[in-house]
């Protein structure tokens, strides 16, 4: 049974809004709401205050207190506000551009022209790439998909992704979602060309659409919802989901889901394996550390390690995805000089990743037998979204 809620909860004895993604009784994903609305995924009209090629940026101000940078090669993709006799970007040059990531750890927002729309099956941009697929399609998924979409007539300047949950959708269903995701991005396009600069053209924060659209929704049996709002917001824009009001006013529904716990093991650096083994996860700016250990088991058979290694691999994958892990990760297991081994590891470990909706690569085992993966960045970390509570 998967569940999908959207609560109030309590974090650190403070009041917030949380989505939990619940499979058999377990959290598998965790998002808080902020505080304060993030920028992220807002579109701007921007202006570029500084170029710097020797560490390819060029720096925008998107609006009054909003300053962000872009990787200069993004700039020949660029939409301006007016006709540019020169095809170089110049200070003062007035732009559209997206807030791809938010600022973190004292680094500015970056910045992206390429303008995303987003649906369940779907993703439409300015990108000009032609049409793609989630690798996490199958072969016969693929062709499926291939079939309704060979109908699209895709404008030359832009890219459309067909997602995974694509393999699920009918063929009405992707050709409306395309009808639909094609009229709201030129209407955004033909808005910020005629905006005054540093003026907001989307907010891109809407929290619901982003959980339900970042999901394997078809997986999901139920979604639950104690907020009237939010309830009367799904009822009215995903029809065909199986959705349930919470309505326990003696008991909050955080505790019926047991969110609190589930925070406290998205956060805590030790993390217990059900054979007395454990996993200790440390976060840095760098890159992600996690170091396998036998811990109170302490029968020193082989089978004991490989006992272990697969108990925290199953953990691994969801402590991933639990605390919205991203970039590079490595993984010091125990005992596996052994080359064979690390393959049944990574096969495994692939196998339990193709659950997870974000993009994850298992590299390769290095010289120092240490597992490199890496994780796409969608959201910022957990320990993050509970300092911005």
């Amino acid at each position: 049974m998967v569940k999908l809620i959207f609560c109030n909860t309590l974090v650190n004895n403070k009041e917030a809004f949380c989505s939990a993604l619940i499979r058999d009784n377990e959290v598998i994903e965790l998002n808080l709401k902020p505080r304060e609305e993030s920028i992220k995924d807002n579109v701007y009209v921007g202006k570029i205050t500084n170029i710097l090629p020797n560490i390819n940026s060029v720096f925008i101000k998107a609006t009054d207190g909003v300053e962000c940078y872009l990787p200069l090669k993004e700039v020949s993709n660029a939409i301006y506000t007016s006709q540019k006799k020169n095809k170089e970007p110049q200070i003062g040059d007035e732009l559209i551009i997206s807030i791809e990531n938010c600022e973190m750890k004292g680094k500015l927002p970056r910045a992206t022209t390429k303008l995303t729309e987003k649906g369940q099956f779907l993703v439409l941009t300015n990108d000009g790439g032609g049409i793609s697929y989630s690798s996490k399609l199958s072969e016969d998924e693929k062709a499926k998909v291939k079939d309704f979409v060979s109908e699209i007539e895709l404008p030359k300047d832009f890219g459309l992704i067909v997602r995974t949950n694509g393999k699920n959708g009918t063929k009405d269903e992707i050709l409306g979602e395309y009808k639909k995701l094609n009229e709201r991005l030129t209407a955004l396009i033909n808005k910020g060309k005629t905006r005054k600069c540093f003026s907001l053209i989307k907010n891109g924060s809407n929290f619901v659409d982003e959980i339900i659209n970042g999901t394997y929704i078809n997986e999901v049996d139920e979604i639950v919802t104690d907020e009237d709002e939010i309830f009367s917001y799904i009822n009215e824009n995903y029809k065909d989901l199986n959705l349930r009001k919470y309505d326990d006013k003696l008991y909050p529904m955080y505790k019926c889901y047991s969110l609190e716990t589930a925070f406290d093991s998205g956060t805590q650096k030790k993390v217990w394996l059900k054979n007395g083994g454990f996993l200790y996860i440390e976060q840095t700016e760098a890159m992600v550390v996690i170091d396998v250990n036998s811990g109170k088991d302490i029968r020193k058979k082989k089978d004991t390690y490989v006992e272990t290694n697969y108990l925290a691999t199953e953990e691994i994958a969801r402590q991933l995805r639990l605390r919205s892990l991203s970039g590079i990760i490595l993984v010091d297991f125990i005992n596996v000089n052994n080359k064979n081994y690390q393959k049944e590891l990574i096969k495994f470990l692939e196998s339990l990743l193709k659950s997870d909706p974000v993009t994850t690569r298992v590299v390769d085992f290095t010289k120092l037998h240490i597992m490199e993966i890496t994780r796409k960045k969608l959201r910022i970390p957990l320990s993050e979204q509970i300092r911005n509570i």
